[in-house]
């Protein structure tokens, strides 16, 4: 008897489940999701595309840059550790332009990185996304 009391329980509780899972709305909820996230991604490659064209190394310019915050990201290749920076670029005859930076840093430089500490940079004006340190 407990068997088929336990198969009455559990058929109840899938009808309950069944009865109050609204799959139309969870599906639209993760569709946004994919949205957004695609918008995201679109943005981001948009950046690298900004970064990697060609005619941008000709405009790219020397500037000065003042660190606001290192992260490591925790990834080393060979003596070199993938670290997050936040940077204040002090682009020549222009206005500081927050920018931001994934880069590999070789370990003997990791101490250059304090907050308010100064690095030398290349950037294209019109993309500050594609700021480069120079090391």
């Amino acid at each position: 008897m407990g068997l088929l009391d336990s198969y009455r329980r559990l058929t109840a509780m899938t009808n309950e489940m069944d009865a109050t899972n609204d799959v139309s709305a969870r599906l639209a909820e993760a569709q946004q999701k994919m949205k957004s996230a695609s918008a995201t991604m679109a943005a981001m490659n948009a950046q690298q595309a900004a970064a990697a064209d060609p005619t941008s190394a000709s405009r790219r310019v020397p500037a000065t840059a003042i660190v606001t915050s290192a992260v490591a990201g925790g990834m080393q290749v060979n003596s070199s550790v993938l670290v997050e920076l936040a940077l204040l670029v002090m682009v020549p005859g222009g206005a500081p332009v927050p920018a931001s930076t994934s880069t590999l840093v070789p370990q003997l430089q990791l101490g250059r990185l304090g907050q308010g500490a100064s690095v030398n940079v290349t950037i294209d004006p019109r993309h500050p996304s594609s700021v480069q340190v120079v090391w």
